[in-house]
């Protein structure tokens, strides 16, 4: 954020006459998927008047009143345990004994992060454990974010995905026509990945060819702008016309409608998936992340869950064939475990919201 922004966002802070709560997560990147985290507290708390995370030394001095906040919000994301940066905050935060939630974050699996020296991970679960301690709710992603928490003796329950609360209570799937349309999320990781990330682009390419053969036409729906050159390359290697690169990520709305139009999703990026499944598009995950298996595990799809470790085209494709036959009863099952947990989170954002009226 430049530094007129900054300034900018420190005047919000001090002219507000309301209330404010802040929210930690990673916003403002054109990230759709951290955006929508955002959105979904901002429609479960509408009273509590989020603000971005935002410091600066230099305004902190002239603005002394600018972070008095009635309440601070762990936002979505697989920010616990994740980076000192999150940790150390909401230290900050317990100094001045402002009341702290979490609600529906994830908990990064030290089983990945521990499997390449080169990522420079440390292991602060402990830490994190005796700061989560003192939050008045604790509410994570899914289990197994739950069990890590658990064993340390912090109080936690599973409340899902928090974008769940974005999901309609109810869905019209359109009728399949004559040519099934997938839709197909791909994008970079940096490497931080199960496997080797050339060799599953190299998959994905040929799972878009096996597509076209099968004579399925393919929308490419990116979430993040560092995203659109992997995609730009799997289009350049189609001659054909039966594929579509979608950039609309930074609209949510436009975004789920060209979701909605998908017969079935295969994506890499968690909350592409995310999307899809809120949608009730039978969908195949594409775990590039623990994180990816967990949402998946959450909702009792995990047999649709495909490792990039060994992805296979083929068996990919194959799985896709098997969800379009059975994409009824896929849907359905999509719905009664979302709606479970969009009915629990507004539950729990209810009865926080009493106990702090």
């Amino acid at each position: 954020m430049s530094k007129v922004e900054t300034l900018k966002h420190y005047l919000r802070l001090v002219n507000t006459k309301k209330p404010k709560s802040c929210y930690i997560g990673w916003v403002g990147y054109k990230n759709l998927g951290d955006e929508i985290l955002y959105d979904a507290h901002k429609e479960l708390f509408p009273d509590a008047n989020f603000h971005l995370y935002l410091r600066s030394k230099l305004l902190d001095k002239v603005f002394i009143k600018a972070h008095d906040y009635q309440s601070v919000f762990l936002g979505g994301g697989t920010l616990i345990n994740q980076a000192n940066v999150w940790l150390d905050t909401l230290k900050q935060f317990d100094n001045s004994n402002t009341p702290m939630y979490c609600f529906g974050t994830g908990v990064v699996s030290p089983e990945f992060w521990n499997s390449n020296k080169d990522w420079n991970w440390q292991d602060r679960l402990t830490d994190w454990a005796d700061m989560l301690k003192k939050f008045e709710y604790v509410g994570v992603r899914g289990p197994m974010s739950c069990k890590q928490l658990t064993d340390l003796g912090v109080k936690a329950e599973v409340l899902g995905d928090t974008a769940m609360t974005l999901a309609p209570d109810s869905c019209v799937r359109p009728t399949l026509g004559k040519k099934p349309v997938i839709g197909v999320n791909v994008g970079f990781a940096k490497g931080k990945m199960w496997g080797n990330e050339n060799e599953f682009i190299k998959e994905i390419g040929s799972m878009v060819s096996l597509f076209v053969k099968e004579g399925y036409k393919v929308k490419l729906l990116p979430v993040w702008d560092a995203d659109i050159e992997i995609n730009e390359n799997i289009i350049k290697a189609q001659s054909n016309s039966s594929v579509d690169l979608i950039l609309n990520y930074e609209n949510y709305g436009s975004y789920i409608e060209e979701i909605k139009s998908c017969d079935v999703f295969v994506g890499e990026k968690l909350h592409a998936t995310v999307i899809a499944t809120l949608q009730r598009v039978p969908s195949i995950m594409i775990e590039y992340r623990p994180k990816c298996l967990e949402y998946m595990t959450s909702i009792g799809m995990e047999d649709y869950c495909m490792s990039t470790g060994d992805f296979s085209a083929l068996v990919c494709v194959e799985k896709v064939k098997e969800l379009i036959d059975e994409r009824e009863a896929v849907s359905q099952r999509l719905e009664e475990n979302i709606l479970y947990y969009k009915f629990l989170q507004a539950k729990r954002a209810k009865e926080l919201s009493l106990v702090n009226s």
